[in-house]
């Protein structure tokens, strides 16, 4: 999220408070890599979505965006 990049992670722990699922992440069940997997290549076949989730990523969560250090220099 930090650096525009977007996350597909498990849904354990705290992940799911900080990601959106289908907004500024992709989120699985632990363990599930097929699926995973084909988030990732969902996101890598759709240029325009992967620019809504990098986008909204870095507007919904500005603590965790690098414009936000860019800019304070």
């Amino acid at each position: 999220m930090a650096r525009e990049v977007p996350v597909i992670s498990s849904n354990a722990g705290g992940i799911p408070e900080i990601n959106v699922h289908g907004t500024t992440s992709y989120e699985r069940c632990v363990g599930d890599f097929k699926d995973m997997a084909q988030n990732t290549i969902t996101l890598l076949e759709d240029e325009a979505r992967l620019a809504t989730v990098t986008g909204t990523a870095c507007l919904t969560r500005p603590n965790l965006c690098h414009r936000k250090y860019i800019a304070a220099l």
